[in-house]
């Protein structure tokens, strides 16, 4: 979806300005979340920018920040929902705060671990998945450098948000606390079927486009649907 800097750069326009919206409205926990999700699309601009310019170091810098920004993703989910959790909130797990802890010090370990091992191997980098002309999919190759690690990676990433699922009165609300695993799956077949990717590896590292579906739908969604109680 997000194939060149012009439409990273739309994406993340779109992710800022609904999560404005929600912020204007005292949505606080969806525009914090919201615009830690499109900080991606932003960070994809510059890896396009340095791909065209042959920018070796803003590219290794900006495949640096996206690991570490998908990395606190779920702790500032996490966090967000400790300090201001949305109007009638309860949790699925009652625990879910001292096993908060625990995993974000598991996930953090794992991060630092594989983050210096990236960084001595000189691995961090962010190519095209394709023949790039005008459609220039990115191929966060880093993400395949080490599978123990990146496997935990993913493992601490999705644990840490099933550990903070919770429940609102609303229906739509609840039905939207999927949305994130709806724009995995769509990910998934447009990474399948558009981009033809038949390895398991290829799709890993090509994952930038569930955060381009999300960055364009995840805010919009909740304003048009969630009200301000929720």
């Amino acid at each position: 979806m997000c194939f060149n800097a012009t439409a990273s750069m739309c994406a993340f326009l779109i992710g800022v300005v609904f999560s404005a919206i929600l912020f204007a409205r005292k949505q606080y926990f969806y525009s914090v979340f919201s615009f830690n999700i499109a900080i991606i699309q932003l960070l994809e601009f510059f890896v396009h920018i340095s791909l065209k310019t042959k920018n070796y170091t803003m590219n290794k810098i900006s495949a640096m920040l996206i690991m570490f920004v998908i990395f606190i993703q779920p702790i500032t989910y996490s966090l967000l929902l400790y300090f201001i959790p949305p109007e009638g909130a309860s949790f699925s797990n009652p625990q879910w705060k001292h096993m908060f802890i625990w995993l974000a010090i598991m996930s953090f370990i794992n991060f630092l671990c594989y983050f210096i091992y990236l960084y001595q191997n000189n691995k961090f980098h962010i190519g095209y998945l394709n023949k790039c002309s005008n459609v220039c999919r990115l191929d966060w190759s880093f993400m395949t450098s080490n599978w123990i690690f990146t496997w935990i990676y993913i493992f601490f990433y999705f644990i840490l948000f099933y550990n903070a699922r919770f429940h609102v009165k609303s229906s739509i609300t609840n039905n939207f606390q999927n949305f994130f695993m709806y724009t995995l799956v769509a990910a998934f077949i447009y990474i399948f079927i558009i981009d033809k990717v038949k390895n398991l590896g290829t799709v890993v590292t090509s994952f930038g486009s569930l955060w381009c579906f999300i960055s364009v739908f995840y805010a919009m969604f909740i304003a048009f649907f969630v009200n301000n109680k929720n």
